[in-house]
């Protein structure tokens, strides 16, 4: 009995491993050109939520920005992970400076009790996607949280809330018009959060039963991106050498964000005049 408990533990595993391999191997976006703007709130969601993303939009396609909202100064440490979500940048996902813009106001200051205001994130988003544009054409890509934010943390959700201003703002609506989306994060359960590569293959399988016909294209629909290299969300993580305690090592051990990202589109907020430039 033992025996063959373990071996159909060990035949899942490889299912998995198939079927994350197979699901990578599509690109995740349009285009080679197509550009990606991830807003976080701090350093290290990139790390602990969008390795997936990240590794399929480097082997694919082209230019990779992160707007980190703030400096995740809320034990007195945002000049140490500044620093740590620059080296994770450079050295896990090839961004250099350039491609990263790390917010640091008063308004935007990390922790659970501190409301944000979502127009200045919109207004941060518009900046970055103006010059994303200028520099590499309109076709892009906007992700961030949903309005749950994975964990439920109000900084996430307010990102969210930003980024849904700027989708809805006049700017915002007409990028969408060109061609730019704009996708969230889908947040999942407490089980389900913490099965790791068994959620992925069920949501892959998921995805594929419910694939779209011609008459309902994918980029109007949710986009699937997995990863097998579960080693670089751990280097990416113990790059945030200050956050890397025991629980968030457990995380990246088993969390399906290690595996699998599943974006869905973002619904704009109503209409607003576009942020001050």
């Amino acid at each position: 009995m033992l025996l063959a408990g373990a071996a159909l533990v060990a035949l899942t595993l490889l299912a998995v491993r198939w079927r994350l391999r197979a699901a990578e191997r599509r690109p995740p976006g349009r285009g080679k050109s197509e550009w990606l703007l991830l807003v976080t709130a701090h350093p290290d969601d990139e790390s602990m939520f969008f390795v997936p993303l990240l590794r399929a939009w480097r082997r694919h396609h082209g230019r990779i920005h992160v707007l980190c909202c703030s400096t995740g100064d809320y034990d007195g440490q945002g000049a140490t992970r500044s620093r740590e979500l620059a080296e994770c940048c450079a050295s896990c996902f090839g961004l250099s400076a350039e491609h990263l813009t790390l917010v640091d106001s008063p308004a935007l200051q990390d922790g659970p009790s501190n409301s944000w205001d979502a127009g200045l994130i919109c207004a941060h988003v518009d900046t970055v996607a103006r010059g994303l544009v200028k520099d590499c054409g309109p076709g892009g890509v906007v992700v961030t949280f949903d309005n749950y934010g994975v964990s439920g943390h109000p900084n996430h959700v307010a990102v969210h809330t930003g980024v849904r201003e700027f989708a809805g703002s006049a700017h915002g609506r007409a990028l969408g018009a060109g061609g730019v989306r704009y996708l969230e994060l889908e947040s999942v359960g407490l089980a389900r959060k913490y099965i790791g590569p068994f959620d992925a293959l069920v949501d892959l399988l998921a995805a594929r039963a419910s694939a779209p016909s011609a008459s309902a294209p994918a980029e109007h629909g949710r986009l699937v991106v997995s990863s097998t290299d579960a080693g670089l969300s751990w280097r990416a993580m113990a790059a945030h050498a200050s956050q890397f305690v025991w629980f968030r090592r457990l995380f990246v051990a088993f969390s399906r964000y290690t595996f699998l990202n599943c974006l869905r589109p973002l619904r704009p907020a109503a209409h607003r005049a576009s942020p001050a430039t």
